[in-house]
């Protein structure tokens, strides 16, 4: 089964500051971090190039494209102020397309 992640990052590819943007991942298998009492969102498990579309986790490089969904996925959280004693919810983001990693990892061999 494919597990997905979605990640909110800078323009270019760095840590979220000003300028965000939601990038959602689809790979197969599961991510384990090693730490069972670490929260899932404060995890960095890899590094990732959106101008070639790759991942890197430890040694292992996974080839990904980018795919367009034929129905846009909606990031909603709990409204701030009076609505949220009523439960209501708000748009913070839209999804258009993900990175779709389908192929087995390469491994990257550094050189000394």
């Amino acid at each position: 089964m494919p597990a997905f992640s979605v990640f909110n990052t800078s323009a270019n590819g760095s840590k979220a500051t000003t300028s965000t943007r939601h990038v959602l991942l689809e790979y197969q298998g599961r991510i384990e971090t090693g730490d069972s009492h670490s929260k899932k969102e404060d995890c960095e498990f890899g590094i990732i190039d959106y101008e070639r579309n790759t991942l890197q986790i430890g040694n292992q490089l996974l080839q990904g494209k980018r795919v367009k969904l034929n129905n846009p996925m909606a990031i909603i959280r709990p409204s701030e102020g009076e609505s949220s004693k009523h439960g209501a919810f708000e748009i913070a983001d839209l999804i258009w397309e993900k990175i779709l990693f389908d192929q087995r990892p390469q491994t990257v061999v550094h050189r000394q």
